[in-house]
C-alpha cells in the first residue's frame, strides 16, 4: 500500500490485494505443516480471530484509542504508523491533554465517525465482527487523505485468508480422527478437538511452547531419579531429550537449584469474617449466617496487614471470609482498598466472594475499584449451585457478575469453582467455563474438595487429586505443569479474625498455631518465626515415601489436608498412588509431545514409566545411603530450564 506521505519507497515491491491473499494462504498451509519448528504471532492472531468473533491484532478491530503513539517532538497520534504526519496530530504531551480533549479533536472525530459508518460497507460480509474494516491508514493512503473508501482496500486479502482459515478449521472438525475424540470424549465440550488449526483457534499452548513444556517435565523426572548429573545429561542425549551433554547439564542444574531454592511468599489469605450470607455444603470454614456479627478484622486491621504484606514481599493479599461483603464495614473497607492500591504495588489484592448478596450500582462499582482482582464462586449451572448454596443463589450471583463486568473499574474478574476431578470434567465443570466464555471472562480457577469443614463429612468419598487433574494429562503437559518439590508451606499464611495465623487453611489446629499478628512486631514476627521458616523444609526430597520416587517433582506432595489435622508429622507418608499415578501419566504425555517413545527412554538408563499406582516405591527407612538430596545455595533461577 503507498504510504500516506511520499517517502521514496520502490512500490514494485507492494503486494496487489489478491496477491497478498494468496500468500498469506500459502504462507499458513505451510506454517501448519511446520508448527512445532516455528512460531508466527500474527497468523496465530487471525486463526484466534475467527474463533473468537473478536479481532486479535490491531489491523481487525475498533483501534481507535487502543494504540496511541508519541512522537520525538511530543506529538500524540492514533497509532505508530500516523507518527510525523501533522494533519493526523491529536495533541502533544507538553500540554498533557486529557482523554474528553484527545477525544474533541477533529481527527478522533474522523475515525470515530468512519468506526462507526465501516459497517454500511461491510456489514454483510461474513467476517466483520472481527475485521471491522480493516485498517484505517490503508483506507485513508488509498483515497490520498481522506476516507473515500472506508473499508481497507486490501479487503479481498482479508476475506481470502479468512475463508481459508474457516474451511481448513471445518475440514478438521469433520475430520474422523476428531470425530473420533467426540465419541471418545463424551464430556468434552462441542466439537473442536483435534487438529493443528483448531488448537490455534481455541487458543491452545503453541507446539513449540507445549514441547519446551514437555522437555521440563521430562527433565524433572530425569532429575528425580537421584543420579550423577553428567550420568544423566548423557542419557538425556541418548534419549533424544537434549541436543548436548552441556545443555542437558546446565538445564538440570538450573531446574535443582530452582526446586531447592528458598521459597518465596506468596499469598497472605485475610479471613476478614466467617460470617457469610450462604451455609455451603463444602465450606472448610464452617462459615455462615450464625457467625455474621462474630470477630472480624476491622478494615483499619486489613489495610495495614495489606502494607505489612508488601513490606515482606508477598505476592497477594487475598480478602477472604467467610463472605467479606457482610464485614460490618464493607465500604470503608472497600474504600480503604481502593486507595491502598498504588501503595502497595507490587503487591497484588484480591476478593474473594460468593457475589450473592443483593447490590446496588454503587456497591458493584465499589467493588470493581477496590482490588486488582475478583474471585467470583460457581458450583456449576443452576441447579448444581443452588443445591449446594441454596435456592436462587445462582441467578444473584449471575445477575451481580454481569452488572459487576459492566461497571467501570480495573479489577480483573476471575471464576473458581470447588468441585471433583469428575465434576470440573464433565457437564458441571463444562458449565462454568461456558459462562465464563458467554461474558468474556478469560480465567477459571478450578480447586478439588478437600476433607475439611463441612466437606469432611463426606471424607470417605473423596481421594487425593493432583492440581489440574481435570485437564487431561496429555492436555495438562502441553500447558506446562510447573515441577514442584512441595506442596507450598512456608509460602503462604492464613489469618483468622482473631489475628491467629496457620500455615494454611488446611492445617490450622490449635497445635499448628504460628502466633497472633497483632503481638509486638506484628506480621513480621510470624513469619520471620521458626516456625514458619521450618515449613519451607518439608518437601518431597525429605518426605520418606517421596524422596525416592522419580516423579516425585511432578507431585509435588500431596496436600496436607489429606494427612488430617491431628497429624504433627509434616513428613507422614500419606496415600499418594492416585497422585504418583497422575505424575506417571505426565511424564509419558510428555514423552509423546516431544516425539519420544518410552521404550527408548528407558533404553537410555532413565527412570521406568509403566509403575502401576499400587507398585509406587515402598517408604524405605533413612540410611547412609540414601540421604536426602542436599539444598542447593540461595540462587535466582531463571523460570523454566531450556533445552537446546
Amino acid at each position: 500500500m503507498p504510504p500516506l506521505a511520499p517517502d521514496g519507497r520502490d512500490l514494485n515491491w507492494v503486494l496487489p490485494p489478491e496477491d497478498y491473499g494468496e500468500l498469506l494462504v500459502t504462507l499458513l498451509d505451510a506454517y501448519l505443516e511446520r508448527l512445532d519448528r516455528i512460531r508466527i504471532p500474527s497468523l496465530d492472531g487471525l486463526c484466534r480471530s475467527v474463533s473468537s468473533r473478536q479481532g486479535s491484532v490491531c489491523t481487525f478491530g475498533d483501534c481507535l484509542g487502543g494504540y496511541l503513539a508519541v512522537g520525538p517532538d511530543g506529538g500524540i497520534y492514533p497509532c505508530q504508523r500516523f507518527v510525523g504526519l501533522d494533519a493526523y496530530c491529536l495533541g502533544n504531551v507538553a500540554e498533557q491533554p486529557g482523554w474528553d480533549e484527545l477525544a474533541a479533536t477533529p481527527v478522533w472525530q474522523a475515525f470515530r465517525a468512519r468506526e462507526e459508518r465501516v459497517r454500511e460497507e461491510c456489514g454483510d460480509c461474513p467476517h466483520f465482527d472481527y475485521c471491522r474494516g480493516g485498517c484505517p491508514y490503508d483506507a485513508l493512503a488509498a483515497g490520498g487523505g481522506v476516507f473515500r473508501e472506508l473499508r481497507d482496500p486490501y479487503c479481498p486479502a482479508y476475506r481470502r485468508i479468512f475463508d481459508h482459515i474457516t474451511d481448513r478449521a471445518l475440514d478438521e472438525v469433520f475430520s474422523d480422527e476428531n470425530l473420533d475424540a467426540v465419541v471418545e470424549e463424551p464430556n468434552g465440550e462441542g466439537l473442536l478437538r483435534r487438529g493443528k488449526l483448531l488448537g490455534l483457534m481455541r487458543g491452545d499452548p503453541h507446539p513449540t511452547e507445549a514441547k519446551q513444556h514437555a522437555r521440563q517435565l521430562l527433565l524433572a523426572v530425569a532429575l528425580g531419579a537421584n543420579q550423577p548429573r553428567d550420568v544423566t545429561a548423557e542419557r538425556l542425549v541418548q534419549a533424544g531429550v537434549a541436543r548436548s551433554a552441556e545443555a542437558a547439564a546446565g538445564a538440570l542444574e538450573r531446574l535443582a537449584k530452582r526446586l531447592r531454592a528458598p521459597v518465596g511468599r506468596n499469598n497472605l489469605y485475610l479471613h476478614v469474617t466467617f460470617g457469610c450470607n450462604l451455609t455451603c455444603d463444602h465450606c472448610y470454614a464452617e462459615a455462615g449466617p450464625a457467625r455474621v456479627g462474630g470477630p472480624a478484622l476491622s478494615a483499619e486491621q486489613v489495610l495495614s496487614l495489606c502494607r505489612q504484606a508488601a513490606a515482606l514481599g508477598f505476592r497477594q493479599a487475598v480478602i477472604t471470609g467467610g463472605e467479606p461483603l457482610v464485614h460490618p464495614e464493607r465500604e470503608a473497607l472497600l474504600d480503604g482498598l481502593a486507595a491502598l492500591r498504588a501503595e502497595v504495588k507490587p503487591l497484588l489484592t484480591v476478593l474473594r466472594t460468593n457475589l450473592a448478596i443483593p447490590m446496588g450500582s454503587e456497591l458493584l462499582a465499589r467493588i470493581a475499584g477496590a482490588v486488582d482482582k475478583v474471585f467470583v464462586s460457581l458450583d456449576g449451572g443452576e441447579a448444581e449451585h443452588d443445591a449446594r448454596r441454596g435456592a436462587g443463589s445462582h441467578a444473584r450471583t449471575v445477575g451481580n457478575l454481569r452488572a459487576l463486568l459492566d461497571a467501570s473499574g480495573h479489577a480483573e474478574v476471575a471464576l473458581t469453582a470447588i468441585m471433583s476431578e469428575e465434576d470440573a470434567a464433565g457437564p458441571r465443570g463444562g458449565a462454568v467455563r461456558g459462562l465464563a466464555r458467554e461474558l468474556g471472562i478469560r480465567r477459571v480457577h478450578f480447586r478439588p474438595l478437600l476433607p475439611l469443614g463441612r466437606a469432611g463429612d463426606a471424607a470417605a468419598e473423596l481421594v487425593p487429586e493432583a492440581h489440574w487433574a481435570y485437564l487431561g494429562a496429555e492436555e495438562a503437559a502441553a500447558y506446562g505443569m510447573s515441577p514442584a518439590a512441595s506442596c507450598g508451606l512456608g509460602q503462604n499464611l492464613y489469618v483468622e479474625p482473631t489475628g491467629d495465623a496457620f500455615p494454611c487453611y488446611a492445617w490450622c489446629g490449635a497445635e499448628w498455631r504460628l502466633g497472633n499478628v497483632w503481638g509486638a512486631d506484628g506480621l513480621a514476627a510470624v513469619v520471620e518465626s521458626a516456625g514458619f521458616r521450618d515449613l519451607a523444609t518439608h518437601t518431597v526430597d525429605i518426605n520418606l515415601r517421596c524422596r525416592e520416587c522419580a516423579v516425585r517433582y511432578l507431585c509435588g506432595g500431596v496436600c496436607r489436608a489429606w494427612a488430617g489435622a491431628a497429624n504433627a508429622d509434616l513428613d507422614a507418608p500419606v496415600a499418594c498412588g492416585a497422585l504418583h499415578e497422575r505424575a506417571v501419566q505426565l511424564a509419558r504425555a510428555a514423552l509423546d509431545r516431544v516425539g519420544l517413545t518410552a521404550e527408548r527412554w528407558e533404553e537410555a538408563g532413565l527412570p521406568p514409566l509403566n509403575t502401576p499406582a499400587e507398585q509406587a516405591p515402598p517408604w524405605p527407612s533413612p540410611s547412609p545411603s540414601s540421604p536426602p538430596s542436599p539444598p542447593s545455595p540461595p540462587n535466582t533461577p531463571p523460570s523454566s530450564p531450556a533445552l537446546t
